[in-house]
C-alpha cells in the first residue's frame, strides 16, 4: 500500500503515524518511508498494515486520491 503522506493526515485526523521508518526509492525517483500502522482495518479485520508514505503530489494531480494498493507478483 502506498499512501500519500500529508493527504493521510489531512483526511484521517488522529491517525498516529509512528516516527520510525525505513527510507527507501522505489525506481529512480519515487523516495517513500516505510513503516506500519497499527490497527488499521481492512474489511472486517483490523491489523497492523506495512505502507509506504510518499510526499503527495500537486492538488491538481490524483485529486481526492490518499494512496494506491497493488498486488506483488
Amino acid at each position: 500500500i502506498l499512501l500519500f503522506e500529508e493527504r493521510l493526515i489531512k483526511n484521517v485526523p488522529g491517525l498516529e503515524v509512528p516516527e520510525k521508518h525505513v527510507k527507501v526509492i522505489l525506481g529512480d525517483r519515487l523516495h517513500a518511508k516505510q513503516t506500519t500502522l497499527r490497527g488499521i482495518a481492512i474489511g472486517s479485520s483490523r491489523r497492523d498494515v506495512t505502507v509506504l508514505l510518499a510526499k503527495s503530489p500537486a492538488a491538481d494531480v490524483l485529486p481526492g486520491i490518499v494512496g494506491i494498493t497493488g498486488i506483488p507478483h
